[in-house]
């Protein structure tokens, strides 16, 4: 009779709250609504947490782990004793909170869901990458192994907690307006439930906020009784962690929800967690993103190429110019033949052609000389092409023999330069030769 009332009083409370909003995820069956979402502005109330289905109290069962001395603490003794092993979760997607336990940094899939890289920062700021070890969307829980030693904390059965008993929430909230240091806040045991996909979960009033998220709730004997996961919408001071039955069947027992992804290699399929073991063990340094270790993995494992002959770069940038050369060649040859007969046009249309082609780096030399040569030959020939012309105007007029007499300062100017630029394109040619042999 005791079981079919607490049953007929879960389904009250769950009925009230689809009403208050709070909708099923992850199949029909589930009645947790999305858990603190991280993915939301830094300064919105989460979206909900989980709705329970019963008012049942966990069932009996072994402890979570045998706790060697059970001392109650301080409030400030219990809380100092586990914020070394809290840290910030940090993706590109948002932050949260975690906690040290023997098997890893502990803490929420919504937190690290679908995260390329995984990021913590311990309470003294050292900031390191995390690989994904364990994930479940139905439990809400994922397990991380960072490179950075930390204290492990204990987790506690919630077998023996009782209704008002006053529980601390160590975490991250709103690090973009607090900075980097642990909020602790405090509340007292409202309840224990468990969902109708056997997740059991801690009610406390204790206060939760964006980033809170996979820290961990505390007893006064300073060990984890359940992870922070989110708060019944539109509700104040209903908030719930997972509880440590429900962890260790995530550490222990198949993954229900979200597995871990695994990578195809070289080797075959591997987890993130079996590339981090294998990496390590050759000495790689990090960093630790998955993207880094797939791309070190990658090069570990890749096969020895053959050695290749390592390419002469001069002998190629030679067969560039022997290949180049012949079209130069017949340029130079124009050039020739339209100074010869004073053709100051070609002379000038064969430089634009010239200066509009690519050449190899060991024939520029030669190449800009020459251009230097046939600009100062084109301007010698106009003259010469006019002469016959100014010579008859300096037969007629005083100006006429002034600008005959400037005509021929300006081809000896011009002249000059041809002989200074044909010695430079002899140079150039030796050096060439020098380079490339004979």
């Amino acid at each position: 009779m005791t079981s079919l009332m607490r049953l007929i009083g879960g389904l009250a409370l769950l009925a009230a709250l689809i009403s208050a909003g709070v909708g099923p995820i992850g199949g029909a069956q589930t009645i947790i609504h999305a858990p603190l979402a991280l993915a939301q502005e830094a300064d919105q109330e989460p979206d909900s947490a989980p709705g329970p289905d019963s008012n049942q109290v966990a069932p009996d069962g072994p402890p979570a782990t045998t706790t060697p001395m059970l001392v109650a603490l301080s409030e400030a003794d219990a809380a100092s004793r586990v914020t070394p092993s809290v840290v910030q979760v940090i993706t590109k997607d948002g932050t949260g909170s975690g906690v040290k336990i023997a098997s890893g940094i502990l803490t929420n899939e919504h937190v690290v869901h679908g995260a390329d890289r995984i990021e913590i920062i311990s309470k003294d700021g050292v900031r390191v990458d995390a690989v994904l070890v364990r994930a479940d969307a139905v439990y809400d829980l994922a397990l991380l192994q960072p490179n950075l030693p930390l204290p492990a904390v204990d987790l506690e059965s919630t077998e023996q907690l009782l209704q008002g008993q006053t529980l601390l929430l160590l975490g991250y909230p709103r690090t973009d307006v607090l900075g980097g240091q642990a909020t602790l806040t405090r509340g007292l045991l409202s309840a224990l439930r468990v969902t109708s996909d056997g997740v059991t979960y801690v009610q406390t009033d204790a206060a939760m906020n964006p980033g809170n998220s996979g820290g961990p709730l505390l007893n006064l004997h300073g060990n984890v009784v359940g992870i922070a996961v989110g708060k019944l919408k539109d509700t104040q001071g209903i908030n719930f962690g997972i509880a440590t039955e429900s962890i260790q069947e995530f550490l222990n027992g198949p993954v229900r929800g979200t597995p871990v992804p695994t990578y195809n290699t070289r080797k075959g399929t591997r987890t993130a967690e079996q590339i981090h073991q294998e990496l390590s063990a050759a000495g790689y340094p990090g960093p630790w993103d998955i993207a880094a270790m797939l791309a070190a993995y990658d090069r570990a494992t890749a096969p020895t190429p053959t050695p290749t002959p390592t390419p002469n770069p001069v002998l190629a940038q030679c067969q560039a110019v022997v290949a180049a050369y012949p079209v130069f060649d017949s340029a130079v040859q124009d050039a020739a033949r339209a100074s010869a007969r004073n053709d100051y046009q070609s002379l000038r249309s064969i430089a634009v052609t010239l200066r509009g082609r690519t050449y190899p780096t060991l024939l520029l030399p030669v190449v800009n000389a020459f251009l230097r040569m046939i600009d100062w030959q084109a301007a010698a020939a106009e003259i010469r092409y006019n002469w016959p012309l100014l010579q008859v105007l300096a037969s007629q007029t005083s100006n006429g023999y002034f600008a005959l007499a400037a005509a021929q300062a300006d081809l000896n100017r011009d002249d000059g330069e041809v002989r200074v630029a044909a010695l430079d394109v002899e140079a150039a040619t030796r050096q060439l030769l020098q380079t490339c042999g004979r």
